[in-house]
């Protein structure tokens, strides 16, 4: 079947708050062979980044997207578990590996999702205040830059669409910055109805790879 696309899910031993994440990212990829292409694929740049650093039930965890999960593979096999945590050498180990197959279909009539810390511009794009007290032109931003993102993501994963894409901002529900300092980006927390149905979990937005931008399907409607 078409837009068929093998995303992995793999836990570890590791306890993990959300604000950890770009710790784990930077930790994991320390204790790697340098010539290993998963930095390449963990980038946030103009493609999709199909290894995202993440938390999962409170673990550290990865979710590779097809190239990206043979990346993985080869860095768990790699790499000699000389991890450190916390300026501490830590015994890391590898609780879980579910692999799925994700048929991005689209539906006729479209699904809520809720998007959580979604990161619109890269914190180096150096944006203009476009937060602005105008909330039409805030949401009509979020709208355009959200759909910028999902055609990125479209294109990188070579999808086919069999009808137009449906997207609809819904909901804006709040909005923080990443850390105290001024200059910190804004990350938003919005729910969304779209036609395309995204498997759990996987990112949209700026700085996936640091456990931003996660999408989740809503069950019930609005």
């Amino acid at each position: 079947m078409a837009n068929a696309t093998q995303i992995a899910y793999f836990t570890f031993n590791l306890p993990l708050k959300n604000h950890e994440i770009n710790h784990w990212r930077t930790a994991f990829l320390q204790m790697l062979p340098a010539d290993l292409m998963l930095q390449q694929l963990a980038n946030d740049g103009t493609a999709y980044p199909l290894v995202q650093f993440c938390s999962m039930g409170s673990q550290a965890a990865i979710v590779a997207i097809d190239t990206g999960i043979q990346a993985i593979q080869e860095a768990i096999l790699a790499q000699t578990w000389d991890f450190t945590w916390q300026k501490k050498a830590y015994p890391l180990g590898l609780e879980q590996i579910e692999v799925l197959e994700h048929h991005f279909v689209q539906l006729a009539s479209a699904r809520y999702f809720s998007l959580q810390a979604y990161l619109p511009f890269a914190p180096e794009a150096n944006v203009p205040a476009w937060e602005a007290p105008d909330l039409i032109t805030q949401v009509k931003t979020l709208q355009q830059r959200l759909e910028f993102h999902i055609q990125q993501m479209i294109s990188t994963l070579e999808l086919e669409l069999s009808q137009p894409l449906i997207l609809q901002l819904t909901h804006l529900e709040r909005s923080k910055r990443l850390s105290r300092q001024v200059q910190s980006p804004t990350v938003f927390h919005l729910k969304f109805r779209s036609n395309l149905i995204f498997p759990p979990s996987i990112g949209l937005g700026e700085g996936l790879s640091h456990g931003l931008g996660k999408v989740y399907l809503l069950e019930k409607k609005l």
